[in-house]
C-alpha cells in the first residue's frame, strides 16, 4: 500500500498565544487567528513572556514568579514540560534551529541557556541589571539581551556563551529585535522614547528613531516598517524604518506591553494590560479589527503556526511490497536513529511550507533541491509506517 500525502490537506493554522499575569490570574490563552475567537485556555503560573519554536509545534511561557520556563504542545495545546530557569524570568528567545532557549532573569541579572530537548537549564550567563528583552540573530550566532536597569544591551556570542561586548543605549530598554536578514536590529528604550538602531556587523549604535515610550517591536516581513507597543499613550506605534519616522498611531487598550505579527504580514496582535484584551490590527489599513477579551493583565504575545493534519491514507489498486526496514539514516530521519517519528515528518511539512530551513534537517532533502517535494515526503511517510527507506 502506497501513502499519498496530499499538499492541500496540509495546513498551517495560527494561533496566538497571550500570556496574563495579575493577582489570581495564571493563564495563558491561545486565541485562533483565522477567527480572532479564543480557541482554549492554559493554566500556567505567573506567565509572563512568549516564544514559539521554528517549527511551530512548540511555545515557551516564562514563569515570572516560579523561575520556570513551561513548554507547550501548541498541537495539543497543554503543558508537556518545564524548565527551571533564573529569579523572575522575563524575556526568551529561542535559536533558529530549535535546540535552544535564552531566558532572561531580571531579579538575577543572568541569562539561562535552556536545552529545548531535555527542558533543562544547561548555563548561566551573567548580563546587566534586570535583564528583560532577547533577541537571537537569524544566523543564531548571537543574542542580544537589554538590560533596563543598566540602559544597555548584552551581547552574547552563543558559541561560547559569553558576553563579548556591552552596548550603551537609551534609558530603560525593553523589547529588541532582529531584521529578518540580520542587517540591524531595534532596541525600544522607554525612558528615553526611542528606538536605538544598531548594526550588528559592529555591535555598535548607527541611529535613533523617537518613538513614544515604547515597550515591544514586531517587523513587517520586508523590514520597512516597525509596530511598536507606546504603553505611555495607549497605542501602537506604526514606525516607517527607511524613513526613521512614526507613520501613525493605532489606538488600543490601556498600557499595551506585547506585540506579534503573522507570518504573512497581514495582522498584528497587541496586548493590552487592562482591560485585558488582545487587539488584532489589519496592517493594509492600520486599523483595529477586533478586540479579544483575554484575563487581565495581559503582557506577552506570541504566534506559533500549528501543522494540521500533515498525512491522509489512500490504497492504491494493487498492493505494493512493504520496504525492508534499513538501518541508519533515511528520508525523514533527522536524528538518524533507524525510523521515522511524526514529529520529524511534522518537521518535513513546515520545511515544504517555507516555515523552517532546510538545514533542520537535511535528510528529507534526496534530491538536493534545497527544499522538500511532495514525492519526498511520501518516502518519509513511508519510511515512518514501513520502516526506514534508505536516501539514495
Amino acid at each position: 500500500m502506497l501513502v499519498l500525502l496530499s499538499s492541500t490537506q496540509t495546513s498551517a493554522q495560527p494561533l496566538v498565544y497571550v500570556a496574563s499575569r495579575d493577582p489570581g490570574v495564571d493563564t495563558v490563552t491561545v486565541v485562533d487567528a483565522t477567527t480572532n475567537r479564543v480557541a482554549t485556555t492554559i493554566a500556567v503560573g505567573q506567565p509572563n513572556a512568549i516564544a514559539s519554536s521554528p517549527d511551530g509545534t512548540r511555545v515557551y511561557v516564562t514563569s515570572f514568579n516560579t523561575m520556570r520556563v513551561e513548554t507547550i504542545d501548541a498541537v495539543a495545546n497543554r503543558v508537556v514540560g518545564a524548565a527551571v530557569v533564573g529569579d523572575k524570568p522575563e524575556g526568551i528567545g529561542v535559536t533558529p534551529n530549535g535546540q535552544f532557549l535564552y531566558v532572561a532573569n531580571r531579579t538575577a541579572g543572568t541569562v539561562s541557556v535552556v536545552d529545548a530537548g531535555s527542558d533543562a537549564a544547561v548555563g548561566s550567563i551573567g548580563v546587566g541589571a534586570f535583564p528583560r528583552g532577547v533577541a537571537v540573530s537569524p544566523d543564531g550566532r548571537t543574542v542580544y539581551v537589554t538590560n533596563l536597569n543598566s540602559s544597555t544591551v548584552s551581547v552574547i556570542d552563543t558559541a561560547t556563551n559569553t558576553v563579548r561586548k556591552t552596548i550603551t543605549v537609551g534609558t530603560g530598554p525593553r523589547g529588541v529585535v532582529f531584521t529578518r536578514d540580520g542587517a540591524r536590529a531595534y532596541v525600544a528604550n522607554h525612558g528615553s522614547g526611542f528606538l536605538s538602531i544598531i548594526d550588528p556587523t559592529q555591535d555598535t549604535v548607527v541611529g535613533t528613531i523617537s518613538v513614544s515610550s515604547p515597550d515591544s517591536i514586531a517587523l513587517s516581513p520586508d523590514d520597512q516598517q516597525a509596530y511598536v507597543t507606546s504603553s505611555d499613550i495607549n497605542a501602537v506605534s506604526v514606525v516607517d524604518l527607511e524613513a526613521r519616522t512614526v507613520a501613525t498611531t493605532i489606538a488600543i487598550g490601556s498600557d499595551p506591553q506585547g506585540i506579534a505579527m503573522t507570518a504573512d504580514g497581514a495582522t498584528v496582535y497587541a496586548a493590552s494590560l487592562e482591560p485585558g484584551a488582545i487587539y488584532a490590527i489589519d496592517t493594509s489599513s492600520n486599523r483595529v479589527v477586533k478586540a479579544i477579551s483575554v484575563a487581565a493583565g495581559a503582557r506577552g504575545v506570541g504566534i506559533a503556526q500549528a501543522v494540521v493534519a500533515p498525512a491522509t491514507s489512500t490504497p492504491t489498486a494493487t498492493p505494493s511490497p512493504t520496504a525492508t526496514p534499513t538501518p541508519g539514516p533515511c528520508v525523514g530521519d533527522c536524528d538518524k536513529d533507524g525510523r521515522v517519528s511524526v514529529d520529524e515528518l511534522v518537521i518535513g511539512v513546515n520545511i515544504a511550507l517555507g516555515i523552517v530551513a532546510i538545514d533542520r534537517c537535511p535528510q528529507f532533502d534526496v534530491d538536493g533541491s534545497s527544499t522538500v517535494s511532495v514525492d519526498e515526503l511520501v518516502r518519509s511517510v513511508n519510511s515512518a509506517l514501513f520502516g526506514c527507506i534508505a536516501v539514495d
